[in-house]
């Protein structure tokens, strides 16, 4: 089965779906969709991402998730933190983007500069909210202050070896002189992606082209892998996942992925619930309150897809095809162009 991998917390939270710095902070939209263009903050009950911008701004859209799976899987598959991408064309056609529109070289190297520029900080914490969390801790750490130690706390970024600017601050190309592209990633994104969620290779990148169906489906998987069935109400789903929007919108938002999704799960059980909703307490009683009658999106499958797909292949006695898929004759493509150790370890195996 053709897979790619991403580690959970990047399964469960999601990046803005829209560019932060053209969201107007006049929108009507209150917390958590004060969107600033240098911190975000998602939550998913007493576990929160927080992540603070570089110089070239915070991820947002599909490109930041497709990214973040194609090293995950290429640090995996090849048990190395040292990723090779020779240049942004066999990049694209790793994630799914064939084309040659000069533009998604832009978004690529974009959405590269703005991953890997970025602080990371998975939060464990009970108690407070979006708002103490992105104005009192994050102020708190640029302050370099000691953070309390009942909050658990792990700071990380994506790569601890990549050149972005030049000794003068200025921006590095990223394929520069058509040299390959080199990332060492961090200990922590490396550990984190040995722990990672496994997706359907064929199912993520014929979705590749929606930033919410791409957070829904790795945000079921997470939750089938660790979690089972559960109710997730409509409010809560906005603080963990991209959207810039109303909850019962996103609700909506949500069953049109969910449909797009079902083309290659077709067994995948989501019911969306209207009305009141109980909802939880604390500091965020308040904002709760205010969105108990958005509904909910309720999860009815409990099994990760590549589960389903493996339990039906061994039940009907199938067998991998020989022939190669769309994935591996990109990914053979950037073996081609990689050292060659590297490409032993790569040439005959897709994302």
């Amino acid at each position: 089965m053709d897979t790619v991998i991403i580690p959970q917390v990047f399964a469960r939270f999601g990046f803005w779906h829209s560019d932060p710095e053209r969201v107007s902070r006049g929108n009507g939209l209150k917390e958590p969709f004060d969107v600033s263009p240098f911190r975000m903050v998602r939550r998913d009950g007493d576990q929160y991402l927080m992540v603070s911008a570089g110089r070239d701004g915070l991820p947002y859209g599909r490109m930041p998730k497709l990214i973040l799976a194609l090293l995950a899987t290429m640090a995996v598959r090849t048990d190395s933190r040292e990723i090779i991408l020779p240049n942004a064309k066999s990049t694209l056609a790793a994630i799914g983007i064939e084309g040659q529109n000069p533009k998604y070289n832009v978004s690529l190297e974009a959405a590269i500069r703005r991953l890997l520029g970025c602080r990371y900080w998975h939060i464990t914490h009970q108690y407070g909210d979006n708002r103490d969390i992105a104005d009192g801790w994050a102020e708190a750490i640029d302050k370099g202050l000691k953070i309390p130690d009942h909050y658990a706390m792990s700071e990380f970024r994506i790569a601890e070896d990549i050149r972005l600017f030049d000794k003068d601050g200025e921006p590095v190309r990223l394929w520069k002189d058509r040299e390959p592209m080199r990332i060492v990633l961090s200990e922590e994104f490396f550990a984190a992606a040995k722990a990672g969620v496994e997706l359907d290779a064929n199912t993520w990148h014929s979705i590749s082209g929606s930033a919410i169906a791409l957070d829904v489906y790795s945000w079921i998987n997470q939750r089938a892998s660790k979690m089972g069935a559960a109710e997730v109400p409509s409010g809560a789903l906005c603080r963990q996942l991209g959207f810039v929007c109303k909850p019962h919108e996103a609700k909506a938002k949500t069953a049109a992925a969910v449909e797009s999704i079902k083309e290659f799960w077709g067994s995948l059980e989501v019911e969306f619930k209207d009305g009141y909703t109980k909802l939880g307490g604390g500091p965020n009683a308040g904002w709760y309150a205010a969105h108990a009658t958005d509904g909910a999106i309720v999860l009815v499958t409990d099994t990760r897809h590549v589960k389903v797909i493996a339990q039906r292949a061994q039940e009907a006695g199938y067998q991998e095809p020989v022939a190669e898929t769309k994935t591996e004759k990109a990914m053979g493509r950037i073996a081609e162009s990689s050292p060659a150790d590297w490409k032993e370890a790569f040439g005959g195996w897709g994302l």
